[in-house]
């Protein structure tokens, strides 16, 4: 199976009321601009407006599998840690460091997004830490 992912768009709810009512009426236009047969899942977080908006995407178009992003889920379990220890807080202030000497450095940059290709490592690169809501 050739499996593909593609962000379709990127916008800004945040001076929107965002209801599962809204949110699936914005998925459902997405799916039927692109086509609902090219869709195989619906991947969210937990937050409770999405998966009422999951529900009615699940409702319309019985063969698209709506999944939890666990990974986000993580994400949250290892931030309260960090956040409650000051080990946890020491490593993440390291490790954003590390991050942003590679982000500021042009060569050390360069040489470290070679080493990625050349070992095949998927992903991208370092990625900073983000706050979530």
């Amino acid at each position: 199976m050739d499996e593909q992912q593609y962000v379709n768009s990127v916008q800004d709810f945040s001076s929107y009321l965002r209801t599962g009512s809204f949110l699936s009426n914005k998925i459902i236009k997405i799916i039927e601009e692109i086509g609902p047969k090219k869709f195989g899942a619906v991947i969210s977080d937990g937050a409770m407006a999405i998966q009422l908006a999951k529900n009615f995407v699940a409702n319309k178009y019985s063969h698209i599998i709506l999944v939890h992003c666990i990974a986000y889920h993580i994400q949250l379990i290892v931030t309260n840690i960090i956040k409650k220890t000051s080990f946890g807080l020491q490593v993440l202030s390291k490790c954003q460091k590390f991050v942003t000497y590679f982000q500021n450095s042009h060569m050390s940059g360069a040489q470290l997004r070679n080493e990625i290709n050349d070992l095949l490592i998927k992903g991208g690169g370092l990625k900073s830490s983000v706050k979530t809501r």
